[in-house]
């Protein structure tokens, strides 16, 4: 009967190895793209389970940083603080030292299964440990033998596989960086250390600061510490230390993090791009527009100087005119004190008037910046036409206004709003200069556009223009005009964007052309209740 019992027993030993075996070949279906620490987690984790163990230890060999060490153990000994270091001082690469042996761990008699993961200790170590004296049997001694070198392999293709995407990393013609899922730096890439001129420890965990302008630095890393915490994407722009010249240039850094199947973060990935030329290279083409602007507004100056003079004129005839009866006045017997002052009311009055003429004048050529205020553009418009008004009679222009009543005022620069809306009545009066059939007819419109925004068209019946010639019309030195730099509506349409508004263009359904142009208003418009 004992004789059964024991076949038994040993078949069901013998199936347990078997479908324990099956579980070893199988790990690295597993492994397939792990990491090195992974692969070796998965390995104390599943030789923990399959085998009754006191504890598992693995150690790996540096790849890039310090020995990663991973042991799973029975409570008693997972508390023993020293036992990664016992090990680590017991398997030194002797021979002596890699066959089973008993030993006392932590006040335990425990048998010590070791084992290379690789040729040679510096690829790795495992090493498992039980209370039994007949550890290990002749099973446990075949899955853990098939188990390491099973590892050994898979370490060894995942080292290949780091190794090639190292070699990647660092022929990619880009500034590189990677942290720990706490934000700590742990990795630059060649590029980014010969830039800053810095050694890897140098910049590495909280030390990357360095790399920063020192003004930089406050307003940098709470946004980083941020990203890091909430996990959203990471992106700055700071002066970088470029060692070549001993200066800091303009840089944009970007990071993403990349999440495990559970969400958690498991490192940060990110850029460095140098945008200091960019910037520069922005900043001259806004100094540019700048320039650009005030030629187009200096030449207008000859187009209206015949308005001026003729808006000019009438205040001052009417001063010559006032002043002469007043003195007429005073002279009588007995003077016309009451007369005399009501002519210097006037006489007032028409001077005020030629002020006026003078300050809008003044506003419109003054080679300064305006802070933003607060615009009507039913009042903006009208400025300009007082200015332009005589040059529209002497085309024999009608002009119609529809302006919207209520109209809620934007923030902008008033002169530079003032200034397109003066190039498209300028423009309008010309494009109608050659119609001889029918009214030259100019419709001035303000009115509410979009939620938040306000709206303004000049709309003409002259020569138009083609569909597909709307935006070429925008464009900087095209023009239908004879005698025109073709400037004038490219520079309105910057002023227009940099007040975060559109400006287009579209022919008519007859004849003539509509310009329009919205911006925001200065502040969001009540609903009606």
């Amino acid at each position: 009967m004992a004789e059964p019992a024991q076949l038994a027993a040993d078949v069901r030993s013998l199936q347990r190895c078997i479908n324990d075996l099956v579980s070893v070949v199988t790990l690295p279906a597993l492994w397939a793209g792990a990491s090195p620490e992974k692969i070796v987690r998965l390995l104390v984790e599943t030789l923990s389970r399959m085998l009754d163990l006191d504890f598992v230890y693995a150690r790996i060999g540096p790849s890039n940083g310090a020995p990663t060490a991973i042991l799973h153990a029975v409570p008693a000994l997972d508390s023993s603080p020293n036992l990664s270091e016992q090990l680590d001082a017991w398997f030194e690469d002797n021979s002596q030292a890699w066959a089973p042996r008993r030993a006392q761990v932590n006040g335990a008699d425990l048998t010590l299964f070791p084992l290379r993961l690789g040729l040679l200790t510096e690829a790795g170590v495992l090493v498992a440990g039980c209370r039994r004296p007949d550890f290990p049997l002749q099973t446990e001694s075949l899955l853990l033998t098939v188990a390491a070198n099973q590892a050994a392999i898979a370490l060894q293709e995942a080292r290949a596989s780091e190794l090639s995407l190292q070699r990647m990393i660092e022929t990619i013609p880009g500034m590189l960086w990677s942290a720990t899922p706490d934000g700590m730096i742990d990795y630059c890439n060649g590029r980014l250390l010969d830039y800053a001129g810095f050694a890897p420890h140098e910049v590495m965990g909280t030390n990357w600061v360095k790399l920063l302008h020192p003004d930089d630095v406050p307003r940098t890393v709470p946004i980083w510490l941020e990203c890091v915490r909430t996990g959203a994407p990471y992106r700055v722009e700071v002066r970088t230390y470029f060692a070549a010249e001993q200066t800091y240039r303009w840089c944009v850094t970007d990071a993403l993090p990349l999440y495990d199947e559970r969400g958690n973060i498991l490192k940060w990935y990110g850029t460095v791009v140098d945008m200091h030329d960019w910037k520069q290279a922005q900043e001259e083409l806004r100094a540019t527009q700048g320039e650009l602007a005030y030629m187009a507004r200096v030449m207008t100056l000859g187009e209206l100087t015949a308005s001026i003079a003729h808006e000019l004129n009438q205040p001052l005839a009417g001063i010559v005119t006032n002043s002469s009866t007043c003195l007429r006045m005073l002279a009588g017997d007995p003077p016309n004190v009451t007369g005399a002052s009501e002519t210097v009311r006037r006489t007032i009055r028409d001077a005020n008037r030629a002020s006026d003429v003078i300050k809008r004048l003044r506003a419109l050529f003054a080679r300064k910046e305006i802070a933003a205020e607060a615009v009507d553009l039913n009042d903006a418009a009208r400025e300009v036409l007082a200015l332009c008004n005589a040059d529209l009679e002497r085309n024999r222009v009608v002009l119609r206004l529809d302006f919207a009543n209520d109209l809620p005022p934007v923030s902008g620069d008033r002169v530079q709003l003032q200034q397109v809306i003066l190039n498209l009545i300028g423009n309008a009066s010309d494009a109608m200069a050659s119609v001889q059939d029918r009214p030259r007819e100019l419709l001035i419109r303000t009115e509410l556009d979009t939620p938040g925004s306000v709206r303004v068209t000049v709309q003409d019946n002259g020569v138009g223009f083609k569909p597909e010639d709307a935006e070429k019309m925008f464009v900087a030195f095209h023009t239908t005009k004879t005698g025109g730099m073709g400037i004038g509506l490219s520079v309105s349409r910057s002023i227009i964007q940099s007040h975060q508004g559109e400006l287009w263009a579209t022919p008519n359904a007859w004849h003539g052309a509509s310009f329009c142009f919205r911006v925001p208003c200065e502040r969001p418009i009540p609903r009606s209740l």
